[in-house]
């Protein structure tokens, strides 16, 4: 198990020190809604100064347009011209920056420290990585101690914390001691010379992963979390979408077997308007799931097609559906996490397609198996900026079924309005500073034939607290009901 760090060195908060174990991501500013809240007298930090994204042992610090910059190791990174005001500099890249045990992060008069540590699985004590780390099959990381009591012991170690294995076949790539973040971008020879339809390459790697359980098909999409086929299950000749998953860290047993638990859980929600799963597995380093085929795309596609946007006649009984799926995920306990329009499909093409909600569940599920990588500020997996509500950023673990309803709300914004929901500050494009400092647009606003009935419950339902939201998706459903007439 990796642990990274964050102590504070000087400023405000000095002597705090803050730990994680998951995937996380943490705002450091003058603004109340930051982590580390600097202080309002600093006149070098910036009311959002800087994001810290942690996927453990991953670490990535991204600059916000900050006035004064951000300096890592004394190096500094982003800073707005003297012309622009704040926000101007997210129209163009905001720079981020990977870090690693030791480095340092200034943000006016505030310094902290990024410490990189493994946490051994036996006797629970954090240590430095380097070449004495061991990683056992299934149990994690052992200290130096444990593993040279294993040894005498006779316990046989499986695998070293150096091993780098194939992303795709398993495959052991060791040829001397490596990174300790054993990232997964390598492939072995043999993958890596397979040639295919596909311009990177990820076809041939799939299907030499898959062996001859499934037969794939034409690609049908691809995201930040991996790539979408049409395919064959070859038992029962059972046509169906074959999600794969390429993970940014590679995949161990003991997260492969993590993420397969989460998976079984969210198997067990059967709804008609929620994508039916009808298998897992993995192969390698490569996991995924077999799904129900939806024909008719996604509704981010469907909207496309119909103009860019639907009248409310069209829209309604699609946002229902998209409502009971998301409802029955609540009702068990879930939380999607990643409501978005591509992610809501259609069973058949044309407006008479029963809709269905995909996706659900499976950030948590990479998250909680240490998976995920870093993927806010890469610009995909939890959470889409535009669809994402302002607490998936500054709370991110917290997150709770408004966050949902947030992103339903958006979703429903969007697809009435063709536009989103947020105005960026100061005309900025940036996703992650609309996020935080944008301003909501009322429906009606950019679309006055929307019903004003209608319109109120969306602006409810995108809150900025979600405490003024309603509180989960049945209870959204309920009044966007009332509002519709039934």
């Amino acid at each position: 198990m990796w642990v990274v760090s964050l102590r504070v060195e000087s400023g405000p908060s000095e002597g705090r020190e803050f730990a994680f174990e998951e995937h996380d991501t943490f705002l450091v500013g003058r603004s109340s809604a930051c982590n580390i809240r600097l202080s309002s007298k600093d006149r070098q930090a910036s009311r959002h100064h800087f994001l810290l994204e942690v996927s453990p042992p991953l670490v990535r610090v991204r600059d916000l347009g900050s006035g004064n910059g951000t300096y890592v190791n004394g190096e500094r990174i982003g800073r707005r011209q003297k012309h622009e005001e704040a926000g101007d500099t997210a129209q163009h890249p905001l720079p981020q920056i990977d870090l690693t045990d030791g480095d340092t992060i200034r943000a006016g008069e505030t310094v902290l420290v990024v410490e990189v540590r493994a946490r051994c699985s036996e006797c629970g004590s954090d240590f430095a990585t380097g070449a004495d780390t061991v990683t056992l099959d299934a149990s994690g990381l052992r200290c130096r101690a444990c593993r040279e009591r294993a040894d005498r012991e006779g316990t046989i170690i499986v695998e070293s914390c150096s091993r780098r294995a194939c992303r795709v076949c398993g495959s052991d790539l060791t040829s001397d001691l490596g990174d300790p973040t054993r990232t997964s971008d390598e492939e072995c020879e043999r993958c890596r010379s397979a040639t295919g339809d596909s311009a990177d390459g990820v076809r041939p790697r799939v299907e030499r992963a898959l062996g001859d359980r499934y037969k794939l098909g034409p690609e049908l999409g691809r995201g930040g979390m991996g790539v979408v086929y049409q395919a064959v299950r070859q038992t029962d000749r059972r046509e169906l979408a074959l999600k794969a998953i390429l993970p940014s860290i590679a995949v161990t047993e003991r997260a492969r077997k993590r993420f397969q638990r989460e998976v079984e859980a969210l198997r067990r929600i059967e709804h008609p308007n929620c994508v039916g799963m009808l298998d897992h597995g993995s192969s390698g380093s490569l996991l995924f799931l077999a799904l129900e085929l939806c024909r008719g795309g996604d509704l981010e596609r469907f909207v496309s097609r119909n103009g860019g946007k639907l009248d409310i006649a069209r829209a309604a009984p699609l946002m229902l559906q998209a409502l009971d799926g998301v409802a029955s995920i609540h009702e068990r306990g879930h939380v999607h996490r990643d409501i978005k329009p591509s992610n809501l499909l259609l069973s058949a093409d044309g407006a008479s397609g029963e809709l269905k909600v995909g996706d659900f569940g499976l950030a948590k599920c990479l998250d909680s198996a240490g998976l995920t990588g870093l993927t806010v500020t890469k610009g995909g997996g939890a959470g889409t900026p535009a669809f994402m509500a302002k607490e998936q950023l500054v709370n991110f673990k917290g997150v709770k079924p408004a966050s949902d309803v947030w992103s339903l709300g958006a979703t429903f914004y969007h697809m009435l309005t063709g536009e989103h929901p947020r105005r960026p500050p100061s005309g900025a494009s940036d996703p992650i500073l609309a996020v935080l400092a944008g301003t909501l647009v009322p429906i009606r606003e950019r679309e006055p034939l929307v019903p004003e009935a209608v319109g109120t419950v969306i602006d409810q339902a995108l809150a900025p607290k979600p405490e003024n939201r309603p509180r989960d998706a049945g209870e959204l459903r309920a009044v966007l009901r009332r509002a519709l007439g039934d």
